[in-house]
């Protein structure tokens, strides 16, 4: 398991990462589809706006269309997020799963139109990891596995799960150990610049 330590701190981060959002516009609209097709988001203005180009009977379709462009591999993902989950997978030995659940995460957590339709996604400590499974299309065992107390994610630090049982929206189900770290990851070098100790290595007992 690693850590990372004494973040820097940034003031312009947000503003930095919406720019970045039509980068990541297929992939934030296959997550958010998949969630309406379970629970619809109705009169929620932030997912109109996102789909204000689609009459509600069309975004089946769209949805369909957007899952085959993920099983060929042709959703695009924002580079610099994707360069720095590589690095982190790597340093930490995260599996493919593990990878798209920190992806998801740290999108929810920085980039406002999606942090806003989730808000009506309202989970518990027990549901959210089924929530999750089915907005990234995994088994809900995986996504259980991969957030647990006893996972990398977690114990590192990264990742801090609420404790608390009662509903809460799915945008405020988990945080992270490390100030701003989710808009960080947006930032454009190289993980390892971003720390002040860079990732080490810390002790860990067999999960």
């Amino acid at each position: 398991v690693f850590m990372i330590k004494h973040l820097k701190k940034y003031t312009h981060y947000e503003k930095g990462v919406e720019k970045m959002l039509n980068k990541m516009d297929e992939k934030i609209k296959l997550w958010t589809l998949r969630a309406n097709a379970c629970d619809s988001f109705k009169n929620n203005s932030a997912f109109d706006v996102l789909f204000d180009d689609f009459y509600k009977n069309a975004l089946g379709d769209e949805l369909k269309r957007l899952e085959e462009c993920e099983k060929k591999g042709k959703i695009a993902t924002n580079e610099v997020l994707e360069k720095n989950l590589k690095y982190l997978s790597l340093v930490m030995g995260l599996n493919d799963d593990e990878k798209k659940i920190l992806e998801f995460l740290i999108c929810l957590k920085s980039i406002s139109v999606l942090n806003d339709i989730f808000k009506d996604c309202i989970v518990n400590s027990f549901s959210c990891f089924s929530k999750i499974a089915m907005v990234l299309a995994l088994s809900e065992e995986s996504v259980k596995v991969a957030l647990s107390y006893r996972s990398k994610l977690v114990k590192s630090e990264i990742i801090k799960p609420y404790k608390d049982c009662s509903n809460f929206d799915l945008a405020h189900a988990f945080d992270f150990g490390f100030e701003y770290f989710a808009f960080i990851m947006f930032e454009n070098s190289r993980l390892e610049d971003m720390t002040n100790e860079n990732i080490r290595q810390i002790e860990s007992s067999e999960i």
